[in-house]
């Protein structure tokens, strides 16, 4: 089997899941090469075989990012036609690189996988006559690539398609989990929250959070990621000694800094239609670290750790924090911080290995 190209809108080195695929095809000897978007524009040290292009966008900043989208796609169109001989696979990533994906792929017969993390007009706030076109387009794709990758099932109906076991894998969002945990004492004296995660104003809570654990100089935050109000954090950061800032980090880090809170926050505010259909990183995270997630009510994380018992799903709104931190019971914590790693164990402790078998089939089907 000759080369894979990868076609990212971020850094590799903070897509755990992008990463996962990476290492499988590694293992395997499949030359590969992975094009990205580095939005920063800051210098990064990003692994073998990765071409970065190098242009500042606020992540998440959606409409108002429209010409370097321009750009970065002519960018996707260069890198893929010079390198058309050195594979044969496109799996491109999201809305945002399938457009060239898709073209490449017709024109030198290429295989086109798309991996759609999220709808993207679902996942932004597009004004309606650019959504109308984004979405036809990301549909067309959908219907029309070779292979369709999901995270999870409730995306078929999100995206508007028919379900096509032949045509379409779910893969979930399931850390990858070579780390060694790190154990630490639940007490109510040296509680710690934890974010990880796109810096996105409004509809992940994190202004809520800041101003709930700066009112509370009992417990502590520590808080990753890049995006639009990273400069609010920073603030946050020097006025407040119980907030840390870590800045962006690798998924590694990531999950080194989780493991060392109590309870993962991951707020999936509704005011974002694609948090109805979520399936997020921080779902399976928290399972897999044995750590108490706090999310938000009516949704899908919401749902499912208010059946396991294995986190809170709360409000959209400051006061909602603040109760929630007031009223924090240790034992309860303890007792759903157990039952979040058992559920793990049961279910998710192979998963990289039936990954590995589903994503190689893929690739050779």
């Amino acid at each position: 089997m000759r080369g894979v190209v990868f076609l990212r809108s971020q850094i590799p080195s903070a897509d755990s899941r992008l990463q996962r695929y990476v290492d499988i095809i590694k293992e395997k000897k499949i030359p590969y090469l992975i094009t990205a978007w580095n939005r920063e524009n800051k210098k990064k040290n990003e692994k073998e075989n990765t071409i970065l292009y190098n242009k500042r966008a606020p992540i998440g900043g959606g409409v108002s990012n429209i010409f370097s989208l321009i750009l970065w796609n002519l960018f996707l169109f260069r890198i893929l036609w010079e390198n058309r001989k050195n594979y044969i696979i496109i799996h491109s990533i999201d809305f945002d690189t399938c457009i060239p994906a898709y073209i490449i792929a017709k024109i030198f017969k290429k295989k086109f996988i798309f991996d759609v993390y999220d709808k993207y007009t679902d996942a932004r706030n597009t004004p309606s006559f650019v959504a109308f076109f984004i979405d036809r387009i990301e549909k067309y794709c959908c219907i029309h690539c070779d292979k369709l990758i999901l995270p999870d099932e409730c995306r078929i109906k999100q995206l508007n398609i028919s379900p096509n076991k032949e045509r379409i894998s779910i893969i979930e969002n399931v850390p990858y989990t070579q780390f060694n945990l790190v154990t630490k004492e639940i007490r109510k004296d040296n509680l710690v929250f934890s974010y990880v995660g796109i810096l996105e104003e409004k509809n992940r809570g994190i202004e809520n959070l800041l101003n709930a654990v700066a009112h509370n100089p009992s417990v502590k935050l520590y808080i990753a990621g890049a995006g639009k109000i990273e400069s609010l954090v920073k603030e946050k950061t020097e006025k407040y000694p119980n907030i840390v800032f870590y800045g962006q980090v690798s998924s590694q880090k990531a999950l080194e800094i989780l493991s060392k809170s109590d309870v993962i926050v991951g707020m999936y505010y509704k005011t974002i239609k694609n948090h109805l259909y979520a399936s997020p990183n921080k779902y399976f995270e928290h399972l897999f670290l044995g750590k108490v997630l706090l999310t938000t009510e009516g949704t899908p994380p919401g749902d499912k750790v208010k059946k396991y018992n294995t986190g809170f799903a709360i409000g959209e709104t400051e006061a909602d924090i603040l109760h929630f931190i007031k009223n924090i019971d240790i034992n309860i914590i303890k007792q759903y911080s157990i039952n979040a790693r058992k559920i793990w164990i049961e279910k998710y402790n192979n998963y990289q290995e039936k990954l590995k078998e589903k994503y190689l089939n893929l690739l050779k089907s």
